[in-house]
This record gives C-alpha cells, sequence and structure tokens, in this order.
C-alpha cells in the first residue's frame, strides 16, 4: 500500500500541546506554533487542571484563532493530556509540543517535506536549549529502516531517540495496524517516553533524521520531569526493564546490552548515592 499517494501541502497536521500550570512560557510555545510557515494545522492544547491562568490563556487563543482546539480536564498527569489529544485529533500527521519549549517557524514545513521526499514515517530534528540559535548554512539528512534504528538504539542516535517532541509521525505510526499495536501513553507512569519512543519506530517502515534545529527545549527543574527526578526511581527502573524486554524479545541484542549496561551503572550509582546520604 502506497501511503504517499495524493500526499500534497494541504495534508492536515496536528500538533498537540500538555499543559499543566505553564503560564510563564505558554504564550511563546502557542506563538511559536501559530507563526509555522506550514498552512493547514490544528493545534490542540490540552489543559491538564492548571490553576496558574494557563487555562485562560488557553480559551483565548482559541477565540483568536480557529486553528486551536482546547480541552479542559482534571489534572491525569502528561500521558492522559497526550492521549485526550490523540482522541480528537484530525491530522494526517502528529506532533507533540512541550508547553514550556517553542519551535522554529518551518518546524512542521520542513519534518513534512522529508517525510513526503524519503517516504518516511517518521521525521526527526535536531533540538537545542538555547537561543538565539544560528541555522546551519547545509543540513544533512539521513534514513533508516525501523530494523536498523533499533538495532543502533542507545547508539549513535540515542540523542534523538527517546524524547516524542522532535517528531512529526504518520498518523499510523501510532494507530498501529496489520501486525502492529496500537500505540498510548502509559496513564499514571512518569517516563512517558522510555515507555513508548521504540514502539513508534517500531510500528514504523522508514525513519528520516537531520540536523537541523527545529525545536527549542527548555530545561526547567520545575518541570513535571524535573521535578520528579530522583523521586520515582521506581518507576523509572520498570520503564527501563520494559524497554530492555522489547529489544531482547525481538533479538536486538546490541541494543539490549547497551542499555542493560547504563541500567546497571544508574543502579549502582544510586545505590553509592543513598549510601553516601545515609552516612551523612
Amino acid at each position: 500500500m502506497d501511503h504517499f499517494a495524493g500526499e500534497t501541502k494541504q495534508d492536515l497536521v496536528t500538533v498537540i500541546v500538555p499543559i499543566y500550570q505553564v503560564y510563564p512560557y505558554l504564550r511563546e510555545c502557542v506563538d511559536s506554533l501559530l507563526n509555522q510557515t506550514y498552512p493547514v494545522m490544528e493545534i490542540i492544547l490540552v489543559d491538564d487542571g492548571s490553576t496558574d491562568g494557563s487555562e485562560c490563556l488557553c480559551d483565548g487563543y482559541a477565540v483568536q484563532d480557529q486553528r486551536i482546539r482546547v480541552i479542559h480536564q482534571r489534572n491525569q498527569g502528561l500521558s492522559a493530556a497526550r492521549n485526550a489529544g490523540l482522541q480528537i485529533a484530525k491530522g494526517k500527521f502528529i506532533a507533540f509540543v512541550d508547553a514550556d519549549d517553542a519551535v522554529m517557524p518551518d518546524y512542521i514545513a520542513y519534518l513534512y517535506e522529508m517525510l513526503v521526499i524519503h517516504q518516511a514515517d517518521i521525521a526527526v530534528c535536531q533540538y537545542t536549549r538555547t537561543l538565539p540559535y544560528t541555522a546551519r548554512r547545509i543540513c544533512k539528512e539521513k534514513v533508516l529502516s525501523s530494523s536498523r534504528a533499533l538495532r543502533g538504539w542507545h547508539g549513535r542516535y540515542k540523542r534523538w531517540e527517546t524524547v516524542v517532541w522532535n517528531k512529526l509521525y504518520r498518523r499510523a505510526v501510532l494507530e498501529g495496524g496489520v501486525g502492529k499495536e496500537r500505540v498510548r501513553f502509559p496513564v499514571g507512569k512518569s517516563h512517558e517516553d522510555v515507555w513508548t519512543s521504540h514502539l513508534f519506530v517500531h510500528n514504523a517502515n522508514r525513519i528520516v533524521l537531520t540536523d537541523r534545529v527545529l525545536y527549542y527545549y527548555r530545561p526547567r527543574i520545575d518541570s513535571l520531569t524535573g521535578s520528579m527526578a530522583g523521586l520515582d526511581d521506581e518507576q523509572e527502573m520498570e520503564a527501563q526493564i520494559s524497554r530492555m524486554h522489547f529489544f531482547g524479545k525481538r533479538h536486538y541484542y546490541a541494543a539490549y546490552l547497551r542499555l542493560a549496561a547504563v541500567f546497571v551503572i544508574r543502579q549502582l550509582w544510586r545505590t553509592v548515592y543513598k549510601k553516601r546520604s545515609w552516612s551523612v
């Protein structure tokens, strides 16, 4: 089946933005999406029970721009917010952007063009932690089969692989199909991307990567991920073990060993750190 028959610049792209207590950063994020050069988009803002004014800002944007749709729900976490956006998404292509981050004006257009040109199912870009950023004049692109990407997991391309927000996905990657399972984010668990990123790649046929920087990732100590660091060791272990089981079961042994080595080192470090903490 040809996934690419009839694809034009009119294909709808859905961008899902989970939101919780990010008022100081939300305007920059949404404005960067509204300023995209790609012409046909819907932006789903999922307010996950915010009380800091983010919820009102979402409603204001929805009134101003018809491309924006808003969901308000009680606080259930990042996974539930992303899943809620997926439930109402209409786009043939899906992107996820965190509400405290921002994207370059050609974020969607560039990734979409790569998908079509290379007949891929996932397009991946590089990201930066600092702004302003000076773009490269010449950018390299790399096309990988799904099996090759999984064989090399946590190797050369580990910087791009686990996060979900530097990518544009063909919707079929998330919905599954013949011989593939539908993928959703695990509600009630942290380390959502560790649970799911390899499953998206498994459902794809081809992945294309570019070293062009299109995404601004804002590291924050008080973010959902940052605030949970060190507090959810058990959930992180569960996510890592689940991922290692996936690679071992499918005979990606080199990737399994790389993940296992990192897992053991992290557990040893935690043990030493805890012993030092107790001795103080």
